[in-house]
């Protein structure tokens, strides 16, 4: 039996994130998120760290944990149930006494079946909470996970396993039957049922002419018990073995149970979060991988939103089928937000998460990369440009046919024409390799040179800004312009006493003096 909530009809491993993932997490405001959908648990924070960051799904795939994701949003007390059910029982190993652990046939049995035992409780209260909630959830996964437990957990299986593990006390000892081998040695040893013996049987031992030999141990005789347990180890071997083998099975089921019913709580933790800010989110549409669809209505930076506890200003998105999405404008306009709240999106879709936006429909991609910029190197080994180069150069060996590249202000550390010509090359060379690129520069040159390509593929973004210097910090559809707007800072600084700046998250606007 599999929990099967990750994956239909398959079993795989617990996933894992891929290496150097902690610049992915740092650019893109991840931890956070983390913090949000853990609400405290450390364990599910590891769970959703794992699954968020493991490689994407299919459209298949993502719509099967959507469908289960649906479930949990609507009925989370009955997740939060079958969350602590199953973490609870994992903890039946740790529940049993040090002294129990050691390599003794004896010990072993005796520790297994006090796991079994443990273990027993928690599938009866498993059994009982899948009749409480039969046919309450619509999804294949929930649904099928429950017709197992209902089928395999039976009152009839459940009342054996409660027979077996009283059987393995061994209340009546243990009774074994063996053959002599050469040199006198004992071989076959067969363990047999301790059933009370048929009262013809007694009657025919107390005959004169059909006795049973005994041997009673004297009790100073040490290594005569030593013996005694050595034969009786020989017995129970193979019990003691199935005893340990069918607990690491049980107790592997209710750790894959707590770890995938967990991700589906930390989602709901998350959603129940961003519910209280007033942040909308929406059940993505999955997409073919081939039609590249990258849609978005009112599309925000979750990260933004669980940091600021607000709603943010959100910004629309129609990138179905491009190649190259560029934003530039005016500094402090949403435009590093903006690009978070692509990749944050496509991370949450490919792992079969909802969406921060009213509306979104994606392809998977083949992984989620970033090139950020990055402080001075304190070692004073190389330069700010050639770490930018570096970096990229290790990137560029991870990126695949279908994967998206998120650049921030990249080569921006060197003088304009060289910037733009190195990125115009980069950029080029990842668009033909089928690289979704999404870039926010300050680079003029290259902007322009590619906006005057007028190839299809490519959408440009500008920062809104009005007239006066004010941002909306909404992304609109926009070349770019021969101005970075450095007037703004320069009146913000110097000019203006007192002026009304629209707040980040899409608040109340409040008065900003001047410096």
């Amino acid at each position: 039996m599999r929990p099967r909530l990750l994956f239909a009809g398959q079993d795989r491993g617990y996933p894992k994130p891929p290496p150097e993932v902690g610049d992915l997490e740092c650019d893109l405001g991840i931890p956070p998120v983390l913090d949000a959908m853990a609400s405290g648990d450390a364990y599910l924070r590891d769970v959703a760290e794992r699954v968020l960051l493991s490689p994407p799904l299919t459209p298949e795939e993502i719509d099967y944990r959507l469908n289960v994701l649906d479930d949990c949003l609507h009925h989370p007390d009955a997740i939060r149930e079958l969350y602590e059910l199953a973490a609870t029982a994992t903890g039946a190993k740790r529940r049993v006494h040090a002294w129990l652990s050691t390599d003794r046939c004896g010990a072993i049995l005796r520790s297994s079946a006090a796991i079994l035992r443990d273990l027993a409780v928690h599938l009866e209260r498993l059994h009982d909470f899948a009749l409480e909630h039969h046919g309450q959830f619509r999804s294949s996964g929930l649904t099928a996970l429950l017709a197992s437990i209902e089928r395999d957990l039976g009152d009839d299986y459940l009342a054996q396993v409660r027979s077996y593990l009283e059987q393995l006390k061994f209340s009546g000892g243990v009774v074994l039957t063996a053959r002599l081998g050469p040199g006198c040695t004992g071989i076959d040893y067969s363990l047999r049922d301790a059933a009370p013996t048929p009262w013809f049987t007694r009657l025919s031992d107390s005959l004169p002419h059909h006795r049973s030999y005994t041997y009673h141990l004297p009790p100073r005789d040490e290594y005569g018990g030593r013996t005694l347990e050595r034969i009786r180890d020989h017995g129970i071997n193979e019990v003691a073995n199935a005893a340990a083998q069918s607990a690491d099975h049980v107790l592997d089921f209710f750790r894959r149970l707590a770890f995938e019913v967990g991700f589906y709580l930390a989602c709901v933790h998350l959603h129940e979060d961003l519910a209280r800010t007033g942040v909308t989110t929406c059940r993505p549409t999955p997409e073919t991988e081939e039609s590249r669809a990258l849609t978005a209505r009112a599309l925000v930076d979750v990260g933004l939103a669980v940091r600021s506890q607000r709603a943010p200003v959100g910004s629309d998105l129609d990138a179905d089928g491009k190649a190259l999405i560029m934003v530039t404008g005016a500094n402090q306009g949403g435009k590093s937000t903006f690009l978070r709240a692509i990749g944050l999106a496509q991370l949450m879709f490919d792992a079969g998460l909802f969406v921060t936006a009213d509306r979104f429909r994606a392809s998977p991609s083949a992984g989620v990369f970033t090139h950020y910029r990055r402080e001075e190197d304190t070692t004073l080994r190389h330069g700010k440009f050639d770490d930018e180069l570096v970096r990229m150069s290790q990137l560029v060996d991870r990126l695949t046919p279908n994967a998206i590249a998120l650049l921030d202000e990249s080569f921006s550390s060197t003088n304009e024409i060289e910037g733009s010509q190195v990125a115009r090359d980069i950029v080029d060379s990842l668009v033909t390799a089928g690289v979704r690129v999404c870039y926010v520069t300050h680079l003029y040159p290259l902007a322009h040179g590619l906006a005057q390509q007028h190839d299809p593929r490519h959408l440009f973004f500008r920062a809104q800004r009005d007239p006066g210097g004010l941002r909306s910090y909404r992304i609109i559809p926009a070349e770019p312009e021969a101005t970075s707007y450095a007037v703004d800072q320069f009146r913000e600084v110097f000019a203006e006493p007192l002026r009304i700046k629209a707040d980040r998250s899409g608040g109340q606007a409040e008065p900003q003096q001047s410096r």
